[in-house]
Parts: structure tokens; C-alpha cells; sequence
């Protein structure tokens, strides 16, 4: 698959947007309609832009626990869940495991290529789910 480079600038904004993505601003950004940027993306990566955004801010908390003494509660929180306990749930689904038993383990976490040019974190543990 290559990627065109509008795909490159959509995947580029989402990962540069972990922490605020919104789809609306984002359409605006590139003077699309939200219904177009879907389409465009999930043509072009397979995967839909919410359940992509969504992968990349989960396999970003589980750097930020491997990587940092932040709390489980504070990860949660700044991964956009109201509650640790949805959060878990959530992490679990991805992970096959709790974010308390994936900092005791600490699988394996690479720096995969997505395309060319467009990096992204992955785990390397075996309960790591695919989309």
C-alpha cells in the first residue's frame, strides 16, 4: 500500500493530535467535510479514523506507563477516560492485559513504520491485539 500524501498529512495530523483530536477541526484544517476525511482515510489505512486515533492514544498510555511514574489514575485521566476503571477496560481489549500488569511485565514496545516516512509505536508483547 502506498500511501498518497494527503494520507501522510491525515495520519500525520492525527498522531501530532493525540491529546486533542478533534474530526471536525481537522476537516476544516484540510477543507474537507467530515464525511469525506473518513472515507478518505479508512480508503487509504484501512481502519477508521476514530478506532485509529483511539489504537495510537492507547499504545501512547502504555509508553507513558513503561516510561514514566506517572499513576495509573493520572494516565487514565489524560488519556481522555473519565475513570481508571473504563480505561482498563479499554487497555485490557487492546492489551490482554491490565495497565497495572503491563507496567509489572513491561512487554516490549517498537518503533514500527507505518509507510514510509510515518512512524508509530507498537507493542511487541503477545497479548497485543491487531485491529
Amino acid at each position: 500500500m502506498s500511501f498518497s500524501s494527503i494520507t501522510y498529512a491525515l495520519v500525520n495530523y492525527v498522531e501530532c493530535h493525540l491529546e486533542d483530536m478533534n474530526l471536525k477541526k481537522m476537516a476544516e484544517s484540510f477543507g474537507f467535510s467530515e464525511i469525506y476525511l473518513r472515507e478518505l482515510f479508512y480508503k487509504n489505512v484501512n481502519i477508521p479514523i476514530m478506532q485509529y486515533y483511539k489504537r495510537r492514544r492507547m499504545i501512547a498510555s502504555a509508553f507513558e506507563l513503561l516510561h514514566s511514574d506517572k499513576t495509573i489514575l493520572m494516565i487514565a485521566l489524560e488519556s481522555g477516560f473519565s475513570n481508571p476503571e473504563s480505561y482498563t477496560r479499554a487497555f485490557k481489549k487492546i492489551f490482554g492485559m491490565t495497565p497495572s500488569r503491563f507496567r509489572i511485565e513491561r512487554p516490549l514496545m517498537v518503533r514500527k513504520q507505518l509507510e514510509a516516512g510515518v512512524f508509530g509505536l507498537e507493542s511487541g508483547g503477545v497479548g497485543f491485539k491487531q485491529y
